[in-house]
């Protein structure tokens, strides 16, 4: 955990003089401590620190998931693309061996300490049934793999049995943005497809609006 925050730190350091980020770190270092406990100290929660620690010095998201869906009979399946940056950071966490691949063990483990985490907060993604907007706790089909540079992660839901519904994207704290563009998304027939969102500075906000 300390390790992994003084990479984070050093990294942003490289924006601010050395003396200004010593005094900005400083006066937040009560928030930091916050978000150590909050998280029980627990390095499993790499992305989940990541985020809570960059978040001292920007009020807008760090982080960025290119999101694309595949809309199936029975599934839905979700493809996340992480910005080069977390990917670098989750790397060095989880390809133990240092060959920038994911083999079946490091993804296992990758899975249990770093994804599932992630159900707290619902993956980032609530689905809206018209009256209520629910969380998801569970996911199948997980994979992950290191591309071009990029962590990707695999998985998917039951698709909801109801004719029309939305998968809402967004990240409640502002620390993750989740982008799903129109040429992200792909629909088997009967079902149709379509997006819209906000993106600015401080928030991003997709829906997608899946109707059979």
């Amino acid at each position: 955990m300390r390790r992994f925050l003084t990479r984070i730190l050093a990294k942003l350091s490289n924006t601010r003089s050395k003396q200004g980020f010593k005094n900005y770190a400083l006066a937040k270092s009560t928030r930091i401590v916050g978000v150590l406990a909050s998280f029980k100290m627990s390095f499993a929660r790499s992305l989940t620190l990541f985020i809570g620690c960059v978040s001292l010095l920007s009020a807008h998201p760090h982080v960025f998931i290119d999101t694309r869906i595949s809309v199936e009979q029975e599934k839905i399946w979700i493809l996340w693309t992480f910005d080069e940056m977390t990917s670098s950071i989750l790397m060095q966490d989880y390809d133990k061996n240092r060959d920038k691949m994911l083999d079946d063990n490091e993804i296992a483990f990758l899975k249990k300490d770093h994804f599932d985490t992630i159900a707290n907060y619902s993956f980032f993604m609530h689905p809206f049934d018209g009256e209520e907007e629910k969380t998801i706790t569970h996911v199948d089909d997980f994979m992950a793999s290191f591309e071009d540079s990029k962590l990707r992660y695999l998985f998917s839901i039951p698709r909801p049995k109801i004719p029309t519904y939305e998968l809402r994207f967004y990240d409640g704290e502002m620390y993750v943005a989740m982008i799903v563009k129109p040429e992200f998304l792909t629909c088997q027939k009967p079902f149709t497809c379509r997006t819209r969102g906000y993106d600015a500075d401080f928030y991003y906000g997709y829906q997608v609006i899946i109707r059979q």
